[in-house]
């Protein structure tokens, strides 16, 4: 993730995210007692390749 301020109280921000687009379990978001070879871990998979671009404005 980067940032660009381009003028004074403006700044751009993006990123690029699981950029080698694989398949991945974020653990802390699973119900306490899933085991790591249980079947609903599909249900539970972070997303795919992504991107992100803000404009954050300060006056």
């Amino acid at each position: 993730m980067g940032h660009w301020q381009f003028a004074p109280g403006a700044k751009v921000t993006a990123g690029i995210f699981n950029l080698a687009d694989r398949r991945y379990v974020d653990w802390n978001a699973l119900p306490n007692g899933t085991l790591a070879s249980s079947t609903v871990l599909d249900r539970f998979t972070g997303a795919g390749r992504t991107a992100s671009v803000s404009l954050a404005v300060s006056w």
